[in-house]
């Protein structure tokens, strides 16, 4: 290993301990007059993102924001 391969190791570790990952985070679209999820053969649709202003934008896209909000919430823990 020459000098610089092994600086460069050590700035990855480096940027990984200094900048952690994005959060992910679980987007919903709900019925605004329900307050029920938007539902894909009985089951809520979530979608997971590390965008969520950009993911939220794309999942109204085509919908009637008076019926439909999406909105977003940290994911906690682990990831699968």
């Amino acid at each position: 290993m020459n000098m610089t391969t092994g600086l460069s190791r050590i700035a990855s570790g480096i940027s990984r301990v200094v900048r952690p990952e994005p959060r992910c985070y679980a987007i919903h679209l709900v019925d605004r007059v329900s307050g029920a999820p938007y539902r894909i053969a009985g089951t809520p649709m979530v979608i997971y993102s590390r965008e969520p202003m950009q993911t939220a934008t794309r999942l109204m896209e085509n919908r009637d924001p008076r019926k439909w909000v999406a909105f977003a919430e940290i994911v906690k823990g682990p990831l699968q």
